[in-house]
């Protein structure tokens, strides 16, 4: 590139020039900046013109790409004139990643067969990037995500394959399917359920109440639910960490992680909400988020103090209070009403 750029041609410039001198300094003959800028002209007259992605459609970024190689500067054209460039990048096909890891057509992967990388049984691994869908497919399973999401993260529309893609053994099934909340034992409560009295109505036994009223219909993420998604839709829209409904179980080791980084990414959402309020920006949506992350961090807290806490039993159920100036079904079904009719009566 450098005898390219100087602009003498291949057979004029003679190897001894002093800018091919290992003790002289490139620099001193060519500014960066031109050789930056000839490199760029260079570029642009490649076949490489979606840069910096991967296809025309840009849709993945190079560096997000799963393979990709330099091309060798081995002088010979390419397509028309261009020559190729050793620092231009090029992105692997899957047929090719196919040859070089799996079987293929070919016999033994070529990776796994040049490096005589084997299995216990003495056969060469064989993995091709569609059983890498089929595994990252179980493994967020296995991990609880969402089918709908994980559907949509392989770009899917429906999820008539999902099925296809799930490896899950029948055990590991069964295992995800039975929660730490059992029903048929027995077991405490606390918190500001405790604390309401059963209906005048009819007369109840307290334990009967306490199954109907405090332990948790469904499991969420955060924990588990009192109410009935089937029955009553969420009237938090999912927000479990400031509703009166979401209950806790002290020991949930899976969930507990999750409170942590709840947690960890309140605090650091406080810290810049505070921020933007000392810069004069107390605008009322940034007051509303930063309410919300304050409620978010009282209630991680409320949960990691049961957990510290060496009095309360492992598998109480704990429930909470809503944080104050959140409504409740009836007060803001209320307040919806008298809104719509001042609109109706302007």
């Amino acid at each position: 590139m450098a005898r390219k750029f100087i602009g003498n041609g291949y057979s004029h410039l003679k190897i001894s020039h002093r800018i091919f001198r290992a003790s002289v300094k490139a620099s001193l003959f060519i500014k960066s900046k031109d050789l930056y800028n000839f490199l760029l002209t260079q570029f642009k007259q490649s076949k490489f013109m979606h840069w910096p992605y991967t296809s025309k459609d840009k849709t993945t970024k190079l560096d997000n790409a799963l393979l990709v190689l330099h091309l060798p500067d081995n002088g010979t054209s390419s397509i028309g004139n261009e020559i190729t460039q050793w620092w231009r990048p090029d992105v692997l096909s899957g047929q090719t990643i196919n040859q070089w890891l799996s079987e293929y057509q070919q016999g033994p992967a070529k990776l796994f067969s040049i490096l005589d990388i084997r299995l216990r049984d003495g056969t060469y691994p064989s993995i091709t990037l569609h059983k890498t869908r089929k595994y990252h497919q179980t493994e967020a399973l296995l991990a609880g995500a969402n089918e709908k999401f994980i559907d949509e993260l392989a770009g899917r529309k429906n999820g008539k394959q999902s099925e296809y893609y799930d490896l899950r053994t029948p055990h590991e099934i069964i295992s995800q399917s039975i929660e730490t909340f059992d029903p048929d034992v027995d077991f405490d409560v606390i918190g500001p359920v405790t604390l309401q009295a059963p209906p005048k109505v009819k007369v109840i036994a307290r334990k009967i109440f306490l199954y109907e009223n405090a332990a948790p219909k469904h499991i969420t993420e955060v924990g588990g639910c009192r109410s009935d998604w089937s029955i009553n839709p969420c009237e938090m829209f999912g927000d479990c960490m400031r509703c009166n409904k979401s209950v806790w179980q002290k020991g949930d080791k899976k969930r507990l992680p999750i409170i942590h980084d709840m947690r960890n990414y309140s605090i650091h959402m406080i810290e810049h909400a505070n921020k933007k309020v000392a810069e004069g920006n107390d605008n009322l949506p940034v007051k509303k988020h930063l309410q919300q992350f304050k409620d978010t961090l009282e209630r991680c807290e409320q949960i990691l103090a049961i957990e510290n806490d060496a009095s309360v039993k492992i598998g109480t159920i704990v429930t909470f209070s809503a944080p104050t100036g959140s409504f409740s079904v009836s007060e803001l079904t209320n307040k919806l009403r008298v809104e719509n009719c001042e609109c109706s009566k302007e």
